[in-house]
């Protein structure tokens, strides 16, 4: 509630959700909450201001409603994917009938959102050992997962689809190369671009990660919900200029940049997961010693709050300790797009809700504060990322 508040202050135009909306969108007093939240006694920030929302693995989790199913019956994922349908409208409706609200693009002003479907790719894979270890500097193509969703399989969930709707076209798209929505995705990009839009993609499953959810199935210590194969993406995102791309699957902080030809430019890729799920910390394996350590799979990654943000502590008066700053908290991603006298500048805040806290450790509060990680990006008349322009330098970190 605090998050949505400190939001809401800053009065914006649009609010980002990369998915998992709801504990478990099959079942209603996970909705309900949500909306109690936007658009109900704890908030109604929904009435004012534009949510552009995502599927994400709970948007095809059914909660106590029968969760994900099983290998015989897997109407519960049927069921939470089409509440969230219910509840979401959007251009994809119109745009892309059969998979509904599963992608779907919308202008704003200079800004072109795309926001895609990772919760299933092809072919699915199962749980895999052995393959890959260490970091992803050992991802090559042909080591490359194709999928994020190890609890079904893509036919599974369409023998259930037909089961309910006696229809052969299900809503469940897959995102792999040659599909309907990467074709999809790669023609908006092409238009946004030439109509000169800054371009933001979202999606749920982070691509790009050091979370427990940051290795692909065919690792060592693997994750069967992992987004790596989202990273099939990133030269696509390269190639025609998006400016960021926003996930959250593994309910951490953190940046990851990607330069693929060199050039300066690159995509800022975030995992944005501390909305108000939960908060986690690196995917750690046991080392021989019995101990943990982190495995650090993502070679691409910039800067974390379970890393870069240490908790910092002090003694009150009563000499009792006391948290005065850092560590891992709720909050959001803000980002700011100002007009320039050659372009514009997109600023990347990344905001966390500290709490305030009584010396008998009682919250008493929140204070919006700002990680050491503000980013600000130049763009050029066209809406691009731009090293060059004339009137500012590189893409740079401003605090």
């Amino acid at each position: 509630m605090a998050n949505l508040d400190t939001i809401a202050a800053q009065e914006p135009d649009l609010l980002m959700v990369a998915g998992d909306l709801a504990q478990g969108s099959g079942y209603q007093p996970g909705w309900d909450e949500f909306w109690r939240h936007f658009a109900g006694e704890f908030g109604d920030i929904a009435s004012t201001v534009p949510i552009v929302t995502a599927l994400g693995n709970w948007e095809t989790y059914a909660g106590i409603s029968g969760g994900y199913g099983t290998a015989a019956d897997r109407t519960p994922p049927v069921v939470a994917r089409n509440r969230y349908h219910d509840y979401m409208v959007t251009p994809g409706d119109a745009d892309n009938p059969q998979f509904k609200d599963s992608y779907y693009r919308i202008d704003h002003g200079p800004v072109t959102v795309l926001t895609l479907d990772s919760t299933n790719g092809l072919p699915d894979e199962d749980t895999r050992t052995g393959l890959l270890s260490g970091d992803d500097t050992n991802l090559t193509p042909e080591r490359m997962s194709t999928d994020t969703q190890g609890e079904f399989t893509a036919e599974q969930y369409d023998t259930a689809y037909r089961s309910v709707f006696g229809t052969d076209e299900t809503d469940l798209p897959g995102f792999t190369p040659g599909e309907a929505q990467w074709r999809w995705a790669q023609e908006q990009l092409a238009d946004a671009r030439a109509a000169g839009q800054m371009i933001i993609v979202q999606f749920h499953h982070a691509a790009y990660s050091n979370g427990v959810h940051g290795t692909p199935p065919n690792h060592e210590h693997p994750d069967n919900q992992s987004g790596v194969a989202m990273r099939a993406y990133t030269p696509m995102f390269e190639e025609y200029g998006v400016a960021a791309v926003i996930s959250g699957h593994d309910e951490m902080f953190e940046r990851s940049f990607v330069d693929s030809d060199g050039d300066g430019i690159g995509v800022q890729i975030y995992d944005v997961g501390v909305a108000a799920d939960g908060l986690r910390g690196e995917q750690l394996y046991q080392t021989e010693d019995g101990t943990y350590a982190p495995i650090r799979f993502n070679t691409h990654s910039e800067w974390m709050a379970a890393k870069d943000a240490p908790e910092l502590w002090e003694l009150d008066a009563n000499g009792n300790p006391q948290l005065v700053d850092g560590g891992l908290h709720y909050g959001h991603l803000q980002m700011d797009l100002t007009r320039t006298r050659c372009g514009t500048e997109l600023t990347l805040t990344p905001v966390y809700l500290f709490p305030l806290m009584d010396s008998e450790y009682g919250v008493t509060g929140t204070e919006r504060r700002v990680y050491d990680d503000v980013v600000t990006l130049d763009l050029d008349a066209r809406g691009k990322v731009v090293t060059d322009n004339a009137c500012k330098g590189n893409p740079r970190k401003t605090s």
